[in-house]
This record gives C-alpha cells, sequence and structure tokens, in this order.
C-alpha cells in the first residue's frame, strides 16, 4: 500500500523556522505578544492574531519543554478616535481624543453587547468595568477565553504609569536624529522640524490625541494642545511643559510597538497584512528596534484579513461581525 505523505501543519513548520530564529539569535527566551486597541466591540477579524499567537506559545511550550512567555496587550491609552453607531453619541462625543481607560464604561442597554444570555455573575462584572476600554477589552477576552486562549493580560496604561516604558520613552526621545533618518530611510516620509514621538494627556482636558509635543530637553517635554490638530476631536489650546515619564502621555504608534517589545522582552510577534506591506509600520518598527532600542526585531508572522462581504472591518467604527 502507497504512503501517503502529508505537507506539515502550518505551526510545525513555524516552530521549524523559530528554532532555526533562535539558534541565530543565541536562543533567547522565546516571548509571544500580540495587541490589541479596545476601541469599541472588538470584531471577529481580531481573533485570528489571539488564535495563531496562542496556538504557536502552546505548540513551543509543547516542543521545547519551557515555559513560554505569552501575553497579550491592550492598548488601552489610545484616544478615542471614532464613535461606533450603537453608543449614544450625545453622551460619548466630548470623550473623542480622551484615552480609551479614561473614558466610562457603558452601560449594559447602551454597550451594544448582546446580554440576554448572561447570568447575573456577568453582568454585574461589567456593569463594574472600570472604563470604556476595560467594558470592551472584557467583551473580546471572553470570546477568546471560550476559545481556548489563554494570554496574560497586560494594559499598556499601566505599563506607562509603573515606569516600564520611562526608558524606551527617554531613549526615544534622545534618538530623534536616528528616528527622523528611519522615516525617510523606509518610508520615504520627511518628518516636520518640531516632530517628536510622544503625545502627552494635556492637564486641563485630557485629551491626549490632540496634542503636540514640540520639544524636549532632557527631563521634560514642551506641548500644546490645539484646537484643530484633528478632525474628530478638538483641543483646548493648553500649552506647557511636563515630565513624559510615569504615564503622562505615551509615545504615538509607529514607536510604541517596538519601544513595548523592548520593554517586554518580546521575541515574536507578528501581525496582519497591512502592517507588513513594504516600507510600513513592521519595516519601521525593525528599523527602531536595530537602530534605536538596540534589540533584535521579534520573529514576524504576517497574516491575512478576515473580511466580511470583501471589506476590513473596524472596531473603532463598529464596522463587522463582534467577536
Amino acid at each position: 500500500m502507497d504512503t501517503i505523505l502529508h505537507s506539515k501543519h502550518w505551526v510545525d513548520s513555524i516552530a521549524e523556522r523559530l528554532e532555526a530564529w533562535q539558534k541565530k539569535h543565541i536562543d533567547p527566551k522565546l516571548h509571544v505578544d500580540d495587541m490589541k486597541t479596545p476601541s469599541g466591540r472588538v470584531h471577529t477579524g481580531a481573533l485570528r492574531g489571539v488564535v495563531l499567537h496562542d496556538f504557536i506559545a502552546k505548540t513551543l511550550k509543547d516542543t521545547q519543554k519551557e515555559n513560554i512567555l505569552n501575553t497579550y496587550v491592550f492598548n488601552d491609552m489610545d484616544p478615542m478616535d471614532g464613535l461606533p453607531g450603537y453608543l449614544p453619541a450625545k453622551k460619548y462625543e466630548q470623550y473623542m481624543g480622551v484615552p480609551l481607560y479614561h473614558i466610562p464604561a457603558p452601560t449594559i442597554a447602551e454597550s451594544g453587547v448582546d446580554f440576554s444570555l448572561a447570568s447575573d455573575e456577568e453582568k454585574k462584572r461589567y456593569a463594574n468595568a472600570k472604563s470604556f476600554a476595560e467594558f470592551y477589552a472584557f467583551d473580546f477576552i471572553d470570546a477568546f477565553r471560550t476559545l481556548g486562549c489563554s494570554q496574560k493580560i497586560i494594559w499598556s496604561h499601566e505599563l506607562y504609569q509603573s515606569g516600564k516604558m520611562d526608558a524606551v520613552i527617554k531613549t526615544a526621545l534622545d534618538s530623534i536624529a536616528a528616528i527622523r533618518t528611519i522615516y525617510k530611510d523606509v518610508a520615504d516620509y520627511q518628518l516636520p522640524d518640531n516632530w517628536y514621538p510622544f503625545q502627552v494627556t494635556c492637564p486641563e482636558c485630557g485629551k491626549v490625541g490632540t496634542t503636540l509635543t514640540t520639544g524636549w530637553n532632557g527631563s521634560e517635554v514642551s506641548f500644546e494642545c490645539q484646537p484643530n490638530k484633528v478632525e474628530w476631536a478638538t483641543g483646548c489650546g493648553h500649552a506647557g511643559s511636563i515630565s513624559p515619564f510615569g504615564g503622562t502621555g505615551k509615545l504615538l504608534w509607529k514607536v510604541d510597538w517596538p519601544a513595548h517589545w523592548a520593554a517586554l522582552g518580546v521575541t515574536i510577534e507578528g501581525a496582519g497584512k497591512d502592517h507588513t506591506s513594504a516600507g510600513g509600520s513592521r519595516d519601521m518598527a525593525n528599523a527602531l528596534c536595530e537602530k534605536v532600542f538596540s534589540i533584535t526585531p521579534p520573529f514576524d508572522i504576517p497574516y491575512e484579513w478576515i473580511l466580511i462581504r470583501g471589506a476590513k472591518m473596524s472596531s473603532s467604527k463598529g464596522i463587522g461581525t463582534s467577536a
């Protein structure tokens, strides 16, 4: 009887590539990570990254017989920059530009989440959510826990407030010349002269999406909260100086991503294909790892989107099917 040969399962192929990558990079301790901004009900497409990373972490634990760090970061310091249609606009328009962890959680009735089959205990947990970010993170966590995913949850605002991001913030601000060069070389983008990779949470109006950092003296950043910086939020006009450490603000996304890797020691993180396009955020992050944060870029696992009617889904706009 002829033997039928089957191709390897994709996760086994990735595990073999990772083993070769480990040997090349002097066998680093493996830390699998993924991220998401909880800007509303998280769409089902985001489950692809969660399941993929968790499956890889579990496979590596089985093949390497050692503890593999397996984390999931909720970027809850990001601003509210879109308003899902299921939320009451009159209540939430005032929070546009405010960090998601500083916005009050919706009530169960207005959340857009179906609680008809939820227990009283589950409803109580959501009703006691400390913020908008936590409420919708709970919804997503419950979805992927049901699928057996076991990542340790990390809240970005706690990382910043704890001081664990302070060293990478200082490194980024001290390396502005190198970052400008990377933006130009990788993405062919010429940054403005007064650009810095940090956004202050305005101490007057509480918004982070409307501020512009205009200077750095080694201990404090100067900033402006600009009324017309973005179309989706209005700044209060306040200007001043503040220490960038301890959670007073956050790094801009393209710098924040590799900065998280450096602060946490992440060695494996993939992302959707939009990040992996030539000159995109992954190329930028890899260059920042090597030339600014002095770390090896994490092993990449690019993956396809899950679409609905051929279109990309969006949590912040409430477009798509929830997880």
